[in-house]
């Protein structure tokens, strides 16, 4: 629910690209339960995975959640990444890619999106 509701005021615009960035860092932070940030993510996300294309700060709170969680929690959540991402399409996903590797680098072999089907 924190996090649903951290997404409509950041849509709405009483929450700034660099306060939500700060909120999702602190909310995914290692600090935070894993189920308890999941949850958070979840609910930020699930219908703006879009938004780490273009937002390199909500991108970032993220990437360094994911690195922070050991193997364990990360397989575990593996299904809620999945739910989160399967809002894209396969555009989408590309774009995510390339802004998570770098525009510059061209997408390995088994990295590029399949066409939705």
């Amino acid at each position: 629910v924190a996090g649903c509701a951290a997404h409509l005021l950041y849509e709405a615009g009483h929450l700034s690209a660099a306060a939500a960035a700060g909120l999702i860092a602190r909310r995914l932070s290692p600090g935070t339960a894993v189920t308890e940030a999941a949850g958070f993510f979840e609910g930020f996300f699930s219908t703006a995975g879009q938004r780490l294309i273009y937002d390199e700060g909500l991108r970032g709170a993220v990437d360094a959640w994911l690195k922070s969680l050991d193997e364990e929690a990360f397989v575990a959540h593996l299904p809620l990444l999945r739910r989160v991402f399967s809002h894209l399409d396969s555009m989408e996903r590309r774009r995510l890619i390339e802004a998570v590797l770098g525009r510059a680098r061209r997408l390995p072999a088994g990295l590029t999106p399949t066409p939705d089907g």
